[in-house]
């Protein structure tokens, strides 16, 4: 009787595989293709040089306001420099001191040159002005021949977490360079 019973559930199982491996029949995998081999470009499409592309020429200028030291001062500015100057897709031009009016001006005659004006400023006003921890950079970009602006902002070290004074000037001249690369779609160096 064991045995009419084992084989009767393996003919049962038998009958069964057929049906649940239908059940799966819209569940097959996709078949691929190989794509088509890309045709090898000739010889001479091998020398024709890639196109070159022109940096953008930044003229640099300042506006330095009586903030203590010109230590203080300098440490932002010429570490926006020095980032700017890291973009190989830029070449900088560092003007003498202008005002933001002057950098108007300067924008409007030139032809290609954007003018990135710069001001180191303090947000405390009277006794003790000279405290580093109260500078922040303003920054803006004007665009060559109108003077409209491209991009303008103010960074404050408040941004910046923790470190010496130093150490916080330095990032917001940092995050300034960040800002006017990234406006005018240079890469922004590692």
């Amino acid at each position: 009787m064991r045995f009419v019973r084992a084989i009767s559930a393996a003919t049962l199982v038998l009958l069964l595989l057929p049906a649940a491996a239908s059940a799966q029949s819209g569940r097959k995998l996709p078949t691929w293709t190989d794509p088509k081999p890309s045709p090898s470009p000739t010889p001479d499409e091998q020398k024709q040089p890639k196109e070159k592309i022109d940096p953008i020429t930044l003229i640099v200028s300042q506006f330095t306001v009586t903030v203590g030291s010109s230590y203080y001062a300098n440490v932002p500015i010429e570490t926006c420099l020095a980032r700017l100057k890291a973009s190989k897709s830029a070449e900088i031009s560092h003007e003498r001191d202008m005002s933001r009016k002057e950098a108007t001006e300067r924008a409007k005659k030139e032809t290609t040159a954007y003018v990135v004006w710069l001001q180191v400023d303090s947000d405390y006003m009277g006794m003790g002005s000279g405290n580093p921890y109260r500078l922040f950079l303003n920054y803006a970009v004007l665009i060559p021949g109108t003077a409209k602006v491209k991009t303008q902002g103010r960074i404050y070290q408040s941004n910046v977490a923790g470190g010496a004074y130093d150490y916080r000037l330095a990032m917001i001249g940092q995050e300034a360079a960040d800002h006017i690369l990234f406006a005018l779609g240079l890469p922004i160096p590692r």
